[in-house]
């Protein structure tokens, strides 16, 4: 028989298990003459699976009684809890939510979304909380986390959150950013990008473009994420200022006001896309050119970046690989709830736009920056 024959026997029989077909602990697995009618294979060849599904925790077998799910099968044949705050206000959520949606339905497993819809950031909290209780409550294998922001008290308030859950036993996979502030790290898995190591390559960027002045715009209780980036930025920069500014980007009097400080910014970077492209706005309503007079960058690269005028210079968020990377630390967490918590940094490319692509010196000009976006 082919490999790829006896792998696919292996793949049906785990998604049935993940599905919840055999949740039953009562119940014993197909027997080895069952699965070799049903998929028409000899029985050695159903010995094989049945031992490969064993060693990776699927199955046991009880002498006399027959081969049965594992406690730990049980418990990941039911549905898998999702927590996204962000899916209503940040642009790298829902193409994330989809791709975790897309695998659970892959696997024949039910991905339960949490309604998690006000505009309102306390509101948001409520609804988090809420959801988190109803989770622990209906016992769902696992939970895909992102944490709150913009509230007081940011890691207490995550911290409650996870609580519960943890009471529950049930396991948690965190995702964009951890609940406390880097270097430090929560006991919990997390999955996301170097955020540190992102704001340094743009850092980089924005002083070998001739940035003097670099100003981070953010919001109050932002991310810790946004923190990580802040020091990525300030680590570059030496001689060039950097310096953190909490502003409203649609504010026009904010923006002139930041603007008309001593000495003046020639460079703005915002924690995401969203709010660069909102500060593009901003910026033109006061005749500011970008990047003659400033240059602007974000981070995300979904959809803003590439569709505002001019394009954003940005950090490009692999949604796709944060939700697979996501998905499967929380079916190996659930599988193995002693191991050691794991931090999963994904790269996160450097994209170089028009937004930034100011002549640096006599003679360098779009065409040198061109090729080193090419290169990077």
């Amino acid at each position: 028989m082919e490999y790829q024959e006896y792998s696919q026997i292996v793949l049906t029989l785990r998604r049935e298990i993940l599905g919840g077909k055999y949740s039953s602990s009562m119940q014993p697995f197909p027997s080895e003459r069952a699965l070799a009618r049903r998929f028409a294979v000899n029985r050695s060849v159903i010995t094989r699976v049945l031992q490969e599904l064993s060693v990776k925790g699927f199955l046991c077998r009880k002498q006399g009684k027959g081969t049965f799910l594992t406690k730990r099968a049980q418990k990941i044949s039911r549905a898998i809890g999702l927590i996204v705050p962000g899916n209503c206000y940040a642009e790298i959520f829902p193409p994330i939510c989809h791709e975790l949606s897309r695998l659970a339905q892959e696997r024949d497993m039910t991905l339960v979304l949490g309604d998690v819809t006000s505009s309102s950031p306390e509101e948001r909290a409520k609804q988090v909380m809420a959801i988190a209780q109803k989770f622990a409550a209906d016992q769902v294998s696992g939970v895909i986390y992102q944490p709150t922001e913009f509230v007081n008290d940011v890691e207490g308030l995550n911290r409650s959150v996870l609580n519960v859950l943890k009471a529950a036993g049930v396991p948690v996979v965190i995702i964009d950013w951890d609940i406390v502030p880097s270097p430090r790290r929560s006991e919990f898995d997390l999955v996301g990008i170097d955020n540190f190591d992102a704001g340094r390559r743009m850092g980089e960027h924005l002083v070998e473009m001739g940035a003097k002045q670099i100003r981070f715009l953010v919001k109050p209780n932002s991310a810790y994420s946004i923190g990580a980036r802040i020091l990525g930025v300030k680590s570059c920069v030496r001689n060039a200022g950097s310096v953190v500014v909490e502003v409203d980007v649609t504010d026009v009097k904010q923006i002139k006001a930041l603007l008309c400080r001593t000495p003046r910014p020639d460079a703005l970077v915002c924690g995401n896309d969203t709010h660069a492209a909102r500060l593009l706005v901003t910026l033109r309503k006061l005749g500011v050119k970008v990047p003659e007079d400033v240059m602007v960058a974000g981070f995300d690269d979904v959809q803003h970046a590439s569709l505002v005028v001019p394009a954003l210079t940005t950090i490009h968020q692999p949604c796709a690989d944060i939700a697979r990377k996501a998905f499967d630390v929380l079916l190996a967490r659930i599988m193995n709830s002693s191991s050691a918590a794991c931090a999963c940094l994904l790269t996160s490319p450097l994209v170089i736009r028009e937004s930034t692509a100011r002549k640096i010196s006599e003679g360098k000009t779009k065409g040198k920056e061109k090729k080193d976006a090419k290169r990077n």
